[in-house]
């Protein structure tokens, strides 16, 4: 069974799913990596360029939201929508 992960809005996701940082960026989880005794969450994005983004297991929860987060858009300067919406 593959590795499962809480979002700070209470999901579980895992390797393959799409996900939000807390600063409006979408990622997509594409592996888990241990190193140093730790789990590491690896992410890609490339809505714009290509960038990853590696994040310590117990740091996940605070800082991964599965659904777009709605609290701080305007101050982000957001323009993301969840995947498939439409502005």
């Amino acid at each position: 069974m593959p590795q499962r992960f809480r979002t700070r809005d209470g999901e579980k996701v895992t390797v393959g799913d799409r996900v939000w940082s807390q600063n409006h960026w979408p990622w997509t989880i594409s592996g888990v990596e241990r190193r140093h005794g730790v789990d590491w969450v690896l992410m890609t994005h490339d809505e714009v360029g290509e960038d990853t983004l590696d994040m310590a297991v117990m740091d996940f929860t605070t800082y991964v939201y599965k659904s777009h987060p709605s609290r701080g858009c305007a101050e982000a300067g957001c323009r993301h929508r969840p995947w498939g919406a439409s502005r």
